[in-house]
């Protein structure tokens, strides 16, 4: 295989189940469900981009508990791991840090100290 195709935009249901970790037939039922977006190239030809695939990795690792544990089978699979919890853990510290609450009127109103 060379580094073209390594590293294409897009991606056929095998190379997907692939780097899904999982069966073509779960690809299919993803692709069905309109849980993973794909391009219908032609009446025959069904590509997905990777950054969906990327997206869908993501929305699933965010949805799941936080204390699932995911284990990285190839280099591909460690990268998009790290990207996500990355990008996880940016959010959580975004969130960390307390607004002032709005009441009905418009006045701020400051959190009570504990």
């Amino acid at each position: 295989m060379n580094d073209l195709a390594v590293h294409s935009l897009l991606v056929d249901i095998d190379e997907a189940a692939a780097l899904l970790s999982t069966g073509r037939r779960t690809v299919e039922l993803l692709l069905s469900r309109g849980e993973l977006p794909s391009l219908l190239i032609s009446r025959r030809c069904r590509r997905i981009r990777r950054a969906d695939i990327e997206a869908f990795i993501a929305s699933r690792l965010d949805s799941e508990a936080d204390n699932v544990q995911v284990e990285a089978t190839t280099p591909e699979a460690t990268a998009l791991l790290a990207r996500a919890r990355s990008s996880r853990n940016e959010v959580a510290g975004a969130s960390r840090t307390r607004r002032p609450k709005r009441r009905l009127d418009g006045a701020e109103q400051l959190p009570r100290s504990a």
